[in-house]
Protein backbone atom coordinates (compact mmCIF):
# COMPACT_ATOMS: atom_id res chain seq x y z
CA UNK A 1 0.00 0.00 0.00
CA UNK A 2 1.32 3.80 -0.77
CA UNK A 3 0.73 4.56 2.63
CA UNK A 4 3.41 2.00 4.22
CA UNK A 5 5.93 3.04 0.80
CA UNK A 6 5.59 6.32 2.36
CA UNK A 7 5.91 5.60 5.75
CA UNK A 8 9.01 3.40 5.15
CA UNK A 9 11.03 6.03 3.14
CA UNK A 10 10.03 8.93 6.02
CA UNK A 11 11.34 6.57 8.88
CA UNK A 12 14.99 6.99 7.37
CA UNK A 13 14.78 10.86 8.15
CA UNK A 14 16.43 11.89 11.32
CA UNK A 15 14.19 14.14 13.95
CA UNK A 16 17.04 16.47 13.61
CA UNK A 17 16.30 16.82 9.88
CA UNK A 18 12.53 17.05 10.84
CA UNK A 19 13.05 20.25 12.63
CA UNK A 20 15.22 21.34 9.95
CA UNK A 21 12.43 21.20 7.24
CA UNK A 22 10.22 23.25 10.01
CA UNK A 23 12.80 26.04 10.22
CA UNK A 24 12.30 26.31 6.44
CA UNK A 25 8.29 26.90 6.67
CA UNK A 26 8.16 31.14 5.62
CA UNK A 27 5.59 31.57 9.01
CA UNK A 28 9.76 30.72 10.57
CA UNK A 29 11.43 32.29 8.20
CA UNK A 30 9.71 35.72 8.03
CA UNK A 31 8.59 35.81 11.57
CA UNK A 32 12.14 34.57 13.07
CA UNK A 33 13.32 38.25 13.45
CA UNK A 34 9.74 39.43 14.84
CA UNK A 35 10.73 37.14 17.89
CA UNK A 36 13.61 39.29 19.00
CA UNK A 37 11.16 42.59 19.23
CA UNK A 38 7.72 41.27 20.67
CA UNK A 39 7.27 39.88 23.61
CA UNK A 40 7.23 36.00 23.93
CA UNK A 41 3.46 35.97 24.31
CA UNK A 42 2.91 38.89 21.98
CA UNK A 43 4.80 36.69 19.19
CA UNK A 44 3.03 33.53 20.04
CA UNK A 45 -0.78 35.63 19.51
CA UNK A 46 1.11 37.37 16.09
CA UNK A 47 1.98 34.23 14.83
CA UNK A 48 -1.20 32.71 15.54
CA UNK A 49 -3.05 35.63 14.01
CA UNK A 50 -1.23 35.51 10.54
CA UNK A 51 -2.12 31.40 10.62
CA UNK A 52 -6.03 32.44 11.10
CA UNK A 53 -6.43 34.53 8.34
CA UNK A 54 -3.66 32.40 6.08
CA UNK A 55 -6.69 31.70 3.28
CA UNK A 56 -7.25 32.99 0.02
CA UNK A 57 -4.04 34.80 -0.15
CA UNK A 58 -3.05 37.39 -3.04
CA UNK A 59 -0.40 36.19 -4.49
CA UNK A 60 2.56 33.41 -2.42
CA UNK A 61 2.26 32.83 1.23
CA UNK A 62 5.90 32.95 0.98
CA UNK A 63 6.17 36.11 -1.30
CA UNK A 64 2.98 38.17 -0.78
CA UNK A 65 2.07 36.74 2.68
CA UNK A 66 4.05 36.06 5.75
CA UNK A 67 7.23 38.77 4.29
CA UNK A 68 4.78 41.83 3.83
CA UNK A 69 2.94 40.99 7.60
CA UNK A 70 6.36 40.99 8.82
CA UNK A 71 7.48 43.77 7.80
CA UNK A 72 4.50 46.02 8.93
CA UNK A 73 4.85 44.33 12.47
CA UNK A 74 8.59 44.94 12.14
CA UNK A 75 8.21 48.75 11.37
CA UNK A 76 5.40 49.18 14.59
CA UNK A 77 7.16 51.18 17.45
CA UNK A 78 4.57 50.30 19.99
CA UNK A 79 5.41 46.92 19.74
CA UNK A 80 4.10 46.28 23.57
CA UNK A 81 0.39 47.46 22.43
CA UNK A 82 -2.33 45.19 21.92
CA UNK A 83 -4.91 47.82 20.25
CA UNK A 84 -1.49 48.44 17.74
CA UNK A 85 -1.01 45.29 17.02
CA UNK A 86 -4.34 44.51 15.67
CA UNK A 87 -4.91 47.73 14.05
CA UNK A 88 -1.68 46.72 12.15
CA UNK A 89 -2.98 43.50 10.67
CA UNK A 90 -6.31 45.55 10.29
CA UNK A 91 -4.33 47.50 7.78
CA UNK A 92 -2.47 44.77 6.03
CA UNK A 93 -5.95 43.33 5.72
CA UNK A 94 -7.92 45.78 3.91
CA UNK A 95 -5.61 45.46 0.93
CA UNK A 96 -5.74 41.68 1.10
CA UNK A 97 -8.26 38.86 -0.90
CA UNK A 98 -11.90 38.67 0.75
CA UNK A 99 -10.79 41.78 3.17
CA UNK A 100 -14.35 41.87 4.39
CA UNK A 101 -14.42 38.56 5.60
CA UNK A 102 -10.55 38.57 7.22
CA UNK A 103 -11.38 42.32 9.36
CA UNK A 104 -14.72 40.28 10.52
CA UNK A 105 -12.33 37.06 11.81
CA UNK A 106 -9.43 39.70 12.96
CA UNK A 107 -11.98 41.88 15.20
CA UNK A 108 -14.10 38.68 16.28
CA UNK A 109 -10.68 37.28 17.32
CA UNK A 110 -9.10 39.96 19.01
CA UNK A 111 -12.43 41.05 20.90
CA UNK A 112 -12.39 37.73 22.53
CA UNK A 113 -11.44 36.40 25.75
CA UNK A 114 -8.76 33.69 24.22
CA UNK A 115 -6.83 36.20 22.46
CA UNK A 116 -6.46 38.49 25.27
CA UNK A 117 -5.66 35.78 27.23
CA UNK A 118 -2.78 34.70 25.29
CA UNK A 119 -1.66 38.60 25.60
CA UNK A 120 -1.46 38.94 29.26
CA UNK A 121 -0.17 35.14 30.31
CA UNK A 122 3.11 35.56 32.08
CA UNK A 123 4.77 32.32 31.55
CA UNK A 124 4.67 31.02 27.97
CA UNK A 125 4.45 27.28 28.98
CA UNK A 126 1.42 27.88 30.20
CA UNK A 127 0.35 27.70 26.03
CA UNK A 128 2.37 24.68 25.73
CA UNK A 129 0.71 23.19 28.90
CA UNK A 130 -3.12 24.24 27.33
CA UNK A 131 -2.44 23.32 24.04
CA UNK A 132 -4.95 21.44 23.06
CA UNK A 133 -7.54 23.28 25.06
CA UNK A 134 -6.73 26.09 23.45
CA UNK A 135 -7.45 24.59 20.19
CA UNK A 136 -11.03 24.13 21.08
CA UNK A 137 -11.71 27.74 22.48
CA UNK A 138 -10.50 28.54 18.80
CA UNK A 139 -11.99 26.59 17.81
CA UNK A 140 -15.50 28.07 19.62
CA UNK A 141 -14.21 31.50 19.62
CA UNK A 142 -14.01 31.63 15.36
CA UNK A 143 -17.31 29.17 15.12
CA UNK A 144 -15.66 27.00 13.31
CA UNK A 145 -15.33 23.37 13.28
CA UNK A 146 -11.99 22.01 15.36
CA UNK A 147 -10.69 20.77 12.19
CA UNK A 148 -11.41 23.24 10.24
CA UNK A 149 -8.53 24.03 7.96
CA UNK A 150 -7.80 27.67 8.86
CA UNK A 151 -7.98 26.56 12.77
CA UNK A 152 -5.73 23.65 12.32
CA UNK A 153 -2.96 25.83 10.24
CA UNK A 154 -3.30 28.90 13.24
CA UNK A 155 -2.31 25.56 15.79
CA UNK A 156 0.11 24.77 13.50
CA UNK A 157 1.31 28.38 13.26
CA UNK A 158 1.24 28.87 17.20
CA UNK A 159 3.02 25.58 18.04
CA UNK A 160 5.95 27.10 15.18
CA UNK A 161 6.04 30.08 17.75
CA UNK A 162 6.58 27.11 20.85
CA UNK A 163 9.20 25.38 18.56
CA UNK A 164 11.09 29.18 17.56
CA UNK A 165 11.35 29.46 21.53
CA UNK A 166 12.93 26.31 22.24
CA UNK A 167 9.38 24.77 23.51
CA UNK A 168 9.00 21.56 22.37
CA UNK A 169 6.49 19.99 24.72
CA UNK A 170 2.89 20.26 23.66
CA UNK A 171 0.14 18.17 22.66
CA UNK A 172 -0.64 18.50 18.77
CA UNK A 173 -2.09 14.99 18.48
CA UNK A 174 -5.23 15.19 17.23
CA UNK A 175 -4.70 17.98 15.31
CA UNK A 176 -5.28 17.12 11.69
CA UNK A 177 -2.98 18.04 8.73
CA UNK A 178 -4.60 21.59 7.09
CA UNK A 179 -5.61 20.41 3.66
CA UNK A 180 -4.94 23.23 1.02
CA UNK A 181 -3.92 23.19 -3.01
CA UNK A 182 -0.31 22.47 -2.26
CA UNK A 183 -1.22 18.62 -0.33
CA UNK A 184 -3.96 17.86 -2.26
CA UNK A 185 -1.21 18.78 -5.51
CA UNK A 186 0.78 16.18 -2.90
CA UNK A 187 -1.38 13.43 -2.75
CA UNK A 188 -2.61 13.45 -6.54
CA UNK A 189 1.22 12.55 -7.52
CA UNK A 190 0.93 9.78 -5.09
CA UNK A 191 -1.94 8.46 -7.60
CA UNK A 192 -4.78 8.37 -5.27
CA UNK A 193 -8.52 9.38 -5.59
CA UNK A 194 -9.83 10.78 -2.09
CA UNK A 195 -13.16 11.63 -1.93
CA UNK A 196 -13.22 14.22 0.19
CA UNK A 197 -10.68 16.41 2.40
CA UNK A 198 -11.39 14.21 5.39
CA UNK A 199 -10.30 10.99 3.41
CA UNK A 200 -6.91 13.23 2.99
CA UNK A 201 -6.74 14.06 6.53
CA UNK A 202 -7.43 10.53 7.74
CA UNK A 203 -4.68 8.90 5.20
CA UNK A 204 -1.73 11.33 7.04
CA UNK A 205 -3.08 11.17 10.29
CA UNK A 206 -2.57 6.84 9.86
CA UNK A 207 1.01 8.02 8.08
CA UNK A 208 1.92 10.26 11.00
CA UNK A 209 0.44 7.28 13.88
CA UNK A 210 3.15 4.74 11.70
CA UNK A 211 5.80 7.18 11.47
CA UNK A 212 5.62 8.05 15.10
CA UNK A 213 6.38 4.63 16.00
CA UNK A 214 9.83 4.54 15.00
CA UNK A 215 10.30 8.77 15.56
CA UNK A 216 8.34 9.52 19.06
CA UNK A 217 8.89 13.04 18.76
CA UNK A 218 7.50 13.65 15.38
CA UNK A 219 4.45 15.53 15.00
CA UNK A 220 1.59 16.77 12.05
CA UNK A 221 3.54 20.59 12.23
CA UNK A 222 6.61 18.07 11.04
CA UNK A 223 5.06 16.00 8.40
CA UNK A 224 2.88 19.18 7.16
CA UNK A 225 5.78 21.36 6.71
CA UNK A 226 7.39 19.07 4.42
CA UNK A 227 4.39 18.35 1.97
CA UNK A 228 3.88 22.02 1.63
CA UNK A 229 7.33 22.60 0.61
CA UNK A 230 7.27 19.51 -1.56
CA UNK A 231 3.47 19.31 -2.73
CA UNK A 232 3.80 21.19 -6.21
CA UNK A 233 7.45 20.15 -6.98
CA UNK A 234 8.17 18.75 -10.29
CA UNK A 235 10.30 15.25 -10.06
CA UNK A 236 13.34 17.02 -10.25
CA UNK A 237 13.26 20.06 -8.00
CA UNK A 238 11.99 17.32 -5.43
CA UNK A 239 15.22 16.10 -5.71
CA UNK A 240 17.07 18.70 -5.80
CA UNK A 241 15.07 19.86 -2.26
CA UNK A 242 16.09 16.27 -0.32
CA UNK A 243 19.85 16.48 -1.37
CA UNK A 244 19.98 19.70 -0.45
CA UNK A 245 18.62 18.38 3.32
CA UNK A 246 21.59 15.77 2.39
CA UNK A 247 19.16 13.29 1.57
CA UNK A 248 19.66 12.29 -1.78
CA UNK A 249 19.08 8.00 -1.22
CA UNK A 250 15.41 9.19 0.18
CA UNK A 251 14.82 12.05 -2.68
CA UNK A 252 15.38 9.23 -5.23
CA UNK A 253 13.21 6.80 -3.11
CA UNK A 254 10.58 9.41 -2.68
CA UNK A 255 10.43 10.20 -6.63
CA UNK A 256 9.67 6.82 -7.49
CA UNK A 257 6.29 6.22 -5.53
CA UNK A 258 5.21 9.41 -7.33
CA UNK A 259 2.92 8.45 -10.48
CA UNK A 260 3.28 12.30 -11.89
Amino acid sequence: MIENELVNILSSVPIHIWNDIIKQEPEWIYFKDLNDLYRINAFALIVLTAGLNAYRIRGNAEKTYFPEIAKHLNNLKHRDDYFAIKRTFLNFYKKELAYKSKIKRLNKFYDSELAKYLWNIDDINEISKNFKDIWYKLSKTMNSKPRQKTIVFAMKCLGISLIMNGIYEFDFDDIPIPVDSRIKSFVKNLGIDFKNDEDIIAFFDIVLKSLKQNIPNLTMIHLDSLLWQIGKLDKENMRIYFANLNLEDIGNRFVNILSA
